[in-house]
């Protein structure tokens, strides 16, 4: 009897190495039942006492399918159910239900919007009548899709924010595939948004790759030397972009931008984290970043863009991209302040779109999107 009881001693005492340990042991033996959030606190701090209530809200939002938190994120697991602030296992019956609203959510949204006209979003009132999710959490997901990439702030002074939906949004094969209704509602839409784009001048012959306006895929051998005759130092870039993107993080958790939400009532046992919208500064630089990333597919697979001249090379690049025009025209643009990803040379009487070959990879530091465009053309050369 006493082995017993000390292999019960110990077991409750038992300490993990890490809060993400400690978690994952209190929802194994918090899930044979439904659990609060503050019974998950004192279970985890009995194997990792040190764990902070925001650390471990976090962290249970990445188990949790239907948490406004995580529910867009890629990297959320299934594992549990969130209902009117208990915990319960997830299932195959109970999970789609839980994830129904969000779906109705993102339906309403490619409805509302378009690819290429900023425009408001639904009412909170339209959307929660059609989603029964509230005015604060909304605001929650339209901030998780900015980050994902779903949405394209258009943000003007005075004015309610405005979105587009990105037309480069592709992880429909991932975390969204969940979301079966919004995938045939954005199918539906693309295919729209192809039979109102006007035809241009576009040819699909593929370039000699050692011709100076003509590329198929970017190589290594095509991107320009550092100073000092040095190959490009991608481990180095690599480590300079993760700096970058470690302080603009702590810079977001240090100074969150505020705004005003419903007056509602928050739950005591799940505070909502602070929200952090992408200011104003921004919103060019990101829609230029989205067009510059998918024109840059299509020229360096082999597509060329010619016109009679750069205005309406730019009109024409703007239509096949689905983005606004006067974006198409600033990312064109050789003295504009974003870096020329492209040149426009006369070729035989007619403007020809090439890629600058002298881009280079601290240009697009700020260009996500573009930045990995050129990672995968480089991964496949």
């Amino acid at each position: 009897m006493s082995q017993v009881a000390q292999a019960i001693i110990i077991q409750d005492q038992k300490h993990y190495d890490s809060a993400e340990d400690a978690i994952e042991a209190a929802i194994n033996k918090l899930t044979t039942g439904v659990f609060t959030f503050s019974q998950l606190v004192m279970e985890t701090r009995r194997g990792f006492a040190d764990t902070n209530l925001r650390e471990i809200y976090i962290l249970l939002v990445q188990h949790c399918a239907n948490h406004v938190r995580s529910v867009f994120v890629d990297s959320a697991q299934n594992r549990l159910i969130l209902t009117d602030g208990l915990f319960t296992q997830s299932t195959k019956e109970t999970l789609w239900p839980a994830l129904a609203p969000f779906d109705a959510f993102l339906v309403a949204l490619i409805e509302k919007l378009s690819f290429s006209t900023p425009t408001a979003l639904p009412t909170e009132e339209r959307l929660e009548h059609e989603t029964s999710i509230g005015g604060r959490d909304q605001v929650i997901l339209v901030s998780e899709l900015l980050d994902c990439g779903f949405l394209l702030l258009d943000d003007r002074p005075g004015e309610l924010p405005y979105y587009t939906l990105d037309s480069l949004f592709d992880e429909w094969g991932g975390r969204f595939k969940l979301f079966q209704k919004a995938h045939s509602a954005w199918a539906v839409k693309q295919r729209q948004s192809t039979l109102t784009t006007p035809q241009i001048d576009i040819e699909d012959d593929n370039f000699d790759v050692d011709t100076p306006t003509g590329y198929g895929v970017l190589r290594s051998d095509q991107l320009p030397e550092m100073e000092g005759n040095d190959d490009i130092d991608f481990a180095g870039l690599e480590k300079v972009l993760r700096e970058s993107e470690a302080r603009a993080a702590q810079r977001r958790l240090e100074h969150p931008a505020k705004r005003k939400g419903p007056a509602t009532t928050p739950k005591k046992s799940l505070k909502p984290i602070t929200i952090v919208i992408p200011r104003s500064k921004g919103s060019e630089r990101h829609q230029v970043d989205a067009f510059l990333a998918k024109l840059l597919t299509m020229v360096a697979g082999g597509r060329l863009f010619t016109a009679q001249d750069w205005s309406t090379l730019a009109q024409g690049a703007a239509q096949t991209t689905i983005t606004q025009e006067p974006i198409a025209r600033i990312a064109l643009d050789p003295v504009a302040k974003h870096p020329k990803v492209f040149l426009v040379t006369d070729q035989g009487g007619r403007c020809l779109l090439s890629i600058n070959p002298m881009l280079r990879w601290d240009m697009l530091l700020s260009y996500p999107k573009t930045r990995a465009v050129c990672d995968k053309l480089l991964e496949s050369a």
